[in-house]
């Protein structure tokens, strides 16, 4: 059974007991290990790890985070999907002993693949946001900007564990973002809010009906006109994907060059959502007419789709962008687009 999860991104997780019999129909020592290691191996899966023998395992409290089986469990749960510990029994016990995992309850619903990394990752920016009570919602504005939105993107802790004296230190506090990015309602929020931090950082905002791009081309222009004039200097918009399952080219290239001509100097990034293009040749031929109307970028993916990112798509679209710039000699960047 092990063998059908090879090379899937299923969410299963086997569990083998740690003796030889995990891998022989006879074992005279039940308590060898190392089976269900060498199984993986074999299967080619992953091994998230072995968990000692303890009997006092199942009453193990909080006060012994330091025993062997607790610290290997920690170490499993850190690596292995978040979702398959959704079972009541499974929360109680993670909550009480590994506190530091998100609950199910705060899951969030449009990102149902994320580890434990992640979330905790997640936890900490929702710290940084919410370390005090926001009288008005100015207020919560200031925090979204100062904090999430990379002004000091790295504690000082942080930046402490990567450096090794002060000159590496002063370096690394320079490293910023490339850009907040908003909706198209919170531009004008987050340009003011950078304005007061006196904050370089430019604005970003998706728009074109973000992320389908299943809407009349009127508004889809309206909105990229709207952002630029609220203060955004870039602007992410989506493609048509129906155009690109057609092969209407002609249209794609009009269409984007509308956006374009809205932008005025805002630079534009053609987002193409690879997964839904349909084949290679069309997220070729999508990349060249996105820059042939005069995007500054070609990026894969919003992050909404079912497939997002993926190295068959980069590698088409940095091929385009390669022949673009050996017959027309202007630069395009490309832009790996995944939201966890």
């Amino acid at each position: 059974m092990l063998f059908l999860f090879r090379g899937l991104n299923s969410g299963a997780v086997i569990v083998t007991t740690p003796q030889s019999v995990a891998i022989e129909d006879e074992c005279t020592n039940i308590f060898s290990k190392g089976g269900g290691e060498l199984l993986s191996k074999h299967a080619e899966v992953p091994f998230l790890g072995a968990i000692p023998i303890d009997p006092l395992f199942r009453d193990r409290k909080q006060s012994d985070d330091n025993s062997p089986s607790i610290s290997a469990l920690q170490s499993i749960v850190s690596q292995d999907s978040v979702p398959a510990h959704k079972a009541r029994s499974s929360q109680q016990w993670l909550q009480k002993n590994i506190p530091e995992v998100i609950p199910a309850s705060d899951w969030s619903s449009g990102s149902p693949v994320l580890n434990s990394p992640n979330y905790l990752l997640w936890s900490e920016l929702e710290r940084m946001a919410c370390h005090r009570a926001h009288p008005n919602l100015e207020s919560d504005r200031y925090d979204y900007c100062t904090k999430l939105a990379a002004v000091h993107p790295i504690s000082k802790p942080i930046l402490c564990s990567f450096a090794e004296n002060r000159e590496e230190f002063e370096f690394l506090k320079k490293i910023t973002v490339a850009a907040v990015c908003v909706y198209p309602s919170r531009v004008e929020d987050a340009v003011k809010q950078l304005k007061l931090l006196d904050s370089p950082l430019p604005v970003a905002s998706v728009a074109t009906g973000f992320p389908s791009g299943q809407y009349p081309l009127t508004t889809r222009v309206d909105e990229v006109s709207f952002c630029v004039q609220n203060g955004a200097s870039e602007v992410d918009i989506v493609i048509d994907r129906s155009l690109v399952l057609s092969g209407r080219w002609g249209e794609l290239h009009e269409e984007v060059h509308k956006m374009k001509e809205a932008c005025g100097e805002a630079h534009l990034k053609a987002i193409l959502a690879v997964g839904e293009c349909g084949s290679p040749d069309n997220i070729y031929k999508a990349s060249m007419a996105c820059m042939m109307a005069g995007a500054d970028f070609i990026k894969t993916s919003t992050g909404k789709e079912v497939i997002n990112a993926n190295l068959p798509a980069g590698l088409v679209m940095c091929r385009a962008i390669r022949d673009f710039y050996r017959k027309t000699n202007a630069k395009v960047s490309y832009l790996l687009g995944y939201f966890y």
